[in-house]
């Protein structure tokens, strides 16, 4: 027996996503897809290895004293 509304997509993209989408494909070059099966939102990332590996390589910024 179900309890709840059955999952599917919103009628708009509101204002959480397009923050999303935009800092996985804006500056690391990444990929961000959603899929809405009956069981609930399915969200894939990706994101380029060598982008995200080199920003690792960098030393952590120093805080302003």
């Amino acid at each position: 027996m179900r309890v709840g509304r059955v999952a599917g997509a919103p009628p708009r993209l509101g204002f959480g996503w397009r923050v999303l989408r935009a800092s996985f494909t804006v500056q690391p070059g990444g990929r961000l897809a959603r899929h809405w099966p009956a069981t609930g939102l399915v969200c894939e990332a990706t994101l380029p290895a060598a982008r995200v590996l080199a920003d690792t390589a960098r030393p952590p910024a120093r805080d302003p004293v």
